[in-house]
């Protein structure tokens, strides 16, 4: 898999822009393409072959974190940082469960379980 980030209508200032998670608009960010997935922040949706897939805000906000760093491994502590809005106080197991979400919606096998530690994208 393949990533392009289309960033023909993006200046650079908004490619390296801020992104803030935590259920805050995110708006002039890249769009990533790998293979039949499409993960566009600015429209906060993600498709798969061209059919928009519903996802909650922390579950976009997880799968896009993740697919902006294709390889890393993050902790489920981190994800859960960046994805959760500041006033929302749930737990960590959280993130395992939207990861469990994301997977069964996508129907795609991108984002990898590293025992004992997390979960990266995988391209």
């Amino acid at each position: 898999m393949g990533c392009i980030i289309s960033c023909s209508i993006f200046s650079r200032k908004a490619l390296v822009g801020r992104y803030n998670f935590g259920g805050k608009a995110l708006t002039g960010l890249a769009v990533l393409q790998y293979d039949n997935l499409c993960i566009d922040p600015n429209l906060r949706r993600a498709f798969v072959s061209g059919r928009a897939v519903e996802l909650t805000t922390m579950e976009f906000n997880i799968l896009y974190y993740l697919a902006l760093h294709p390889g890393w491994t993050f902790t489920r502590e981190q994800l859960y940082r960046y994805a959760m809005p500041d006033d929302f106080a749930s737990g960590l197991e959280s993130v395992t469960s939207r990861i469990y979400k994301i997977r069964k919606k996508l129907n795609i096998n991108a984002i990898q379980t590293v025992y004992g530690y997390g979960y990266r994208f995988e391209k």
